[in-house]
C-alpha cells in the first residue's frame, strides 16, 4: 500500500456495525447485566434501585402543589440531574421549593456530596476507567450535552461503551439511570438529528445537523430524515404564516426563464423565439415573455443593496 493511504478495510466488523449497535439496543430489556450495572451507577450516585418514583401532590393541602396533581419522575430526575452538574462542575445553584411530601432520600442526595466522590473505594473499577467515546455534539440543551466533567455522564458513557450501543443513544440511558423506566430506552433511529431554526434578512430559515452516518447508512434512512424532521418542521412554518409554499408553482417558470435568458444572450428576440420552439415544441413562446424572463432573470442578478 502506497504510503499515506488508508487502509479502510481496517477495523470494519459487522458487530460494530451501527445496524448491530442499533439491534443492542432492542435487548436490554432482557440484558440482566446491563440492568444490574445500571443499578450499580444508582447505588454510587444515592438514587434507590427502583429509580425516582412520580410523586403524587394532589392531596397536599395547599393548592399550588395540590394543583399539580402528579410531579413526574423525569422532572424531578432532571432537578436531580442540574444539581450534581453544579455540584460537580463547582457552580453556584439554587434547589428550587419543592413540595413536603418529596421522599427523604431525595433531600438527602441533592444535598449530598457523595455523587461527585467518584474515587470512593464503593465505586467499582469498571465506572472509574475512562471512557474513550467522543461526544463532540454541542446540544442547545444542557441535559442532552455529554461533559466528562461530570461523573453521571461518565458513567453513563462507560455503560454506553461497555455494552457496544449507539452513542446517539446517550440522553436516553442517562434518563433511564433516574426512572428506572426501560420504555425510555427507545431504540435510536439510524441517524441524530436536530433541525433548528434561525433569522436571518432573509426571514425565518431552518438548519438540520445529522450525525451517526456511516457505511453502512441508506438512501431510505437519508430520506426518513427528511420526512420525519425536515418536512413536519417546513410545514408548521407555512402553516404559522397561514401559507403554503409557492416554490414548487413557480420553480419550472424560474427555470424556463433562465433558458430564455441563455438564448436571448446570443441572438436576436426572433432567432430567440425560433431556437426556443426546435427546442420545445408543445410552448408557445410570445416576445412579451422573452422580454419578461430577461428582466426577471437581470433582476436576480443584482447585487443585494
Amino acid at each position: 500500500m502506497p504510503k499515506g493511504d488508508i487502509n479502510l478495510n481496517i477495523g470494519i466488523d459487522i458487530s460494530e456495525s451501527s445496524p448491530m449497535r442499533r439491534f443492542r439496543v432492542t435487548l436490554l430489556a432482557y440484558n440482566d447485566t446491563f440492568q444490574d450495572q445500571a443499578a450499580e451507577i444508582r447505588r454510587v450516585l444515592g438514587i434507590p434501585e427502583t429509580g425516582i418514583p412520580d410523586v403524587d401532590l394532589s392531596l397536599l393541602p395547599d393548592p399550588k402543589w395540590s394543583e399539580v396533581g402528579k410531579l413526574r419522575s423525569e422532572s424531578l430526575w432532571v432537578l436531580w440531574s442540574e444539581v450534581h452538574a453544579a455540584k460537580a462542575k463547582h457552580e453556584s445553584y439554587q434547589v428550587p421549593s419543592l413540595p413536603p411530601n418529596i421522599p427523604e432520600w431525595y433531600l438527602q442526595s441533592l444535598a449530598s456530596e457523595r455523587c461527585i466522590a467518584c474515587e470512593d473505594e464503593e465505586v467499582p473499577s469498571w465506572l472509574v476507567a475512562p471512557s474513550h467515546l467522543d461526544f463532540v455534539r454541542i446540544d442547545a440543551d444542557p441535559l442532552g450535552r455529554y461533559d466528562p466533567q461530570i461523573p453521571l455522564d461518565r458513567f453513563v458513557g462507560r455503560l454506553i461503551e461497555c455494552f457496544r450501543l449507539p452513542r446517539l443513544i446517550f440522553r436516553n440511558v442517562r434518563l433511564y439511570i433516574g426512572t428506572n423506566n426501560l420504555d425510555d430506552i427507545a431504540c435510536p433511529g439510524p441517524f441524530d438529528v436536530d433541525v433548528y431554526s434561525l433569522f436571518s434578512q432573509w426571514g425565518l430559515e431552518s438548519g438540520v445537523i445529522v450525525e451517526g452516518i456511516d457505511h453502512h447508512s441508506t438512501r431510505e434512512q437519508w430520506l426518513e430524515v427528511w420526512e420525519r424532521y425536515v418536512r413536519p418542521k417546513i410545514e408548521r412554518v407555512w402553516t404559522l404564516r397561514g401559507q403554503t409554499s409557492s416554490y414548487h408553482k413557480h420553480e419550472k417558470t424560474w427555470e424556463r426563464y433562465r433558458e430564455i435568458y441563455v438564448l436571448r444572450r446570443k441572438y436576436t428576440i426572433d432567432e430567440t423565439l425560433r431556437r426556443y420552439a426546435d427546442l420545445h415544441e408543445d410552448i408557445q413562446l410570445t416576445r412579451n415573455t422573452v422580454l419578461t424572463a430577461t428582466k426577471f432573470v437581470k433582476a436576480n442578478m443584482k447585487p443585494y443593496d
